[in-house]
């Protein structure tokens, strides 16, 4: 979620529940199922070969979803990764270079507003075709953006486009598309970052907002790869012919299910070369790969925070700020790093970790006390009569034992200090919506990904509380609203660094969740194949895989 990148709507982090669970991003609340290998296969005999580039499978974790990105239900990281390889927003923003990209845009310029309070013209790029054959038109683009603040079923969506987007309208010519906004508005690339899908796929404004069965299907993009089929479920995609940049040098991208991430990692080792890249490679697997002389390894800026979120409910001990500071002292969180994470990692005192911008290792984590936790808890009605509601990600979300270890030893340390602990292991869907919706738990382990930006804002403000926001934790402080809104509005980076140094003091101090430990996310390759460096986008992963290609 590195330097500095303009805060917007889209694609600063991912909440991830468990080791490997269900995450939301800023923009559309992308949920991320963590693990992911690629395979490198040949075609059967009898078979035709594929064009020159050969055929990439990667295998995957369970749980695909929708594939219309504006889908009313939660996406999550494997849907996310195909996404990203068919379907393309006006504009991107490059972690690595931290400069602008022109996607389906040329550029941008300054308009007088007729009803908001800033307005821009964008101009479209030319020659770009949907998957379908049907030419890129302004009409997508207007109707994308229709149904992001007028239509979507997501509420939480709705509320944000509506409230940003006074209006989007054709320009003066037929290539070029006007946006409004109800607010002064320096650089509108920060908004413009949601995926553009072709217009047909929109019903008309006054139409009940219904998502669309074929895109949910059958994915139809601009993007460097186009969907060809499902297979087993799981979406094979070829190389667009016709894609208006540069075009793909791998004739074939198919996705390979992996149950459990240690399957996954054995796979990558034993397979003689099939396997060509796995993302997110566990921690204790990181020695066997290193000793491996036909692969590499390396990170992608992506900053991993596990924690155990609070249930602020109104009325609960857990609103107060005492009682959620003492279940933090009650947790040994060195000895989960040491157990759990094999000493890979550095335990938090808040949400932002050590590589994160502006990160302040002046600002300590709170200390492990059982003493002084179990009289805090005590003093404020914690104990065996109050028991608390532990959820967290199991089945297919799990992907690897380490979640249900950290849910238990966490249960133990309350439970040696008087507090009753009941787990409630949950399904992807359940997981949501206890997560999202309902919020029927006290605790829940999550996981949260930031892309470099790292912007906490959706997690920690105080709009954020309402059912389907981002803050399920219902935490809300005026000083941490303020200085979330300082930190969004100041440009000049020694202040932001001021603001960012309190804040991080502010979330350790009111402690909304239990900070657990930061992980990096390392991904490992065989030397075949040949990935640009900076070409791992460090939240869809595959953004620029038409720039891939494997060694013959």
């Amino acid at each position: 979620m590195t330097s500095r990148v303009p805060i917007s709507l889209v694609n600063c982090f991912r909440v991830a529940a468990g080791a490997r669970g269900a995450s939301v991003a800023w923009r559309a609340s992308r949920y991320l199922l963590g693990v992911l290998a690629l395979a490198v296969t040949s075609p059967a005999r009898g078979q035709s070969s594929p064009r020159a580039g050969g055929e990439l499978a990667y295998g995957e974790s369970p749980g695909l979803g929708s594939l219309n990105p504006h889908a009313s239900i939660s996406t999550n990281g494997p849907t996310d990764r195909v996404l990203s390889m068919v379907y393309e927003p006006l504009f991107r923003f490059d972690f690595n270079s931290e400069e602008w990209e022109s996607v389906l845009a040329t550029n941008v310029t300054s308009v007088a507003p007729r009803r908001g309070k800033s307005a821009f013209t964008v101009e479209l790029k030319t020659g770009v075709f949907w998957h379908d054959g049907n030419p890129f038109t302004a009409t997508d683009v207007i109707r994308t953006y229709e149904y992001l603040r007028l239509l979507t079923p997501n509420k939480r969506r709705r509320e944000q486009y509506g409230q940003l987007i006074a209006d989007v309208r054709r320009g003066a010519t037929a290539t070029q598309v006007v946006f409004e906004f109800t607010r002064p508005v320096q650089d509108p690339r920060e908004y413009l970052l949601d995926f553009v899908i072709p217009a047909w796929a929109v019903p008309a404004v006054g139409v009940p907002p219904v998502d669309s069965l074929d895109l949910n299907r059958r994915p139809i993009g601009t993007g460097p790869y186009k969907f060809e089929a499902n297979v087993s479920g799981y979406p094979v995609m070829v190389v667009n012919d016709r894609y208006h940049g540069n075009r793909g040098a791998l004739a074939r991208v198919r996705a390979r299910m992996f149950s459990d991430s240690p399957t996954m990692v054995e796979t990558l080792l034993t397979t003689n070369g099939d396997i060509g890249l796995a993302v997110e490679v566990p921690p204790e697997a990181l020695p066997r790969i290193e000793a491996n002389k036909g692969y590499s390894m390396a990170q992608v800026e992506s900053y991993n925070v596990f924690a155990v979120a609070i249930r602020a409910k109104a009325g609960s001990p857990l609103a107060s700020e005492r009682a959620r500071r003492a279940l933090t002292m009650a947790v040994n969180r060195e000895q989960i790093l040491a157990n759990w994470f094999v000493g890979k990692g550095q335990v938090l005192a808040s949400p932002v970790g050590p590589r994160a911008p502006y990160y302040d290792p002046e600002i300590k984590p709170i200390s492990f006390d059982s003493a002084l936790a179990r009289r805090e808890l005590a003093a404020v009605g914690l104990g065996p009569g109050r028991p608390l509601t532990f959820i967290y990600p199991a089945g297919e979300m799990a992907m690897d034992t380490r979640t249900a270890n950290v849910v238990r030893s966490i249960k133990d340390a309350l439970e040696a200090v008087g507090v009753a602990v009941t787990e409630r292991p949950l399904a992807r869907l359940a997981y949501e919506r206890a997560l999202f919706e309902s919020g029927d738990y006290d605790l829940a382990y999550v996981r949260w990904e930031f892309n470099p930006a790292y912007d906490v804002t959706p997690l920690f403000h105080s709009e954020e509380r309402r059912p389907g926001g981002y803050n399920y934790m219902n935490f809300s402080d005026p000083l941490v609203d303020r200085l979330l809104n300082d930190y969004r509005l100041e440009i000049d980076p020694n202040r932001r660094m001021n603001v960012m140094k309190e804040l991080q003091r502010q979330l350790r101090d009111k402690a909304p969740a239990i900070y657990l430990v930061n992980s990096e996310m390392t991904y490992a390759y065989t030397n075949r194949l040949r990935i640009p460096p900076g070409r791992v986008d460090p939240f869809y992963f595959f953004t620029y895989v038409n720039l891939w290609r494997l060694a013959r």
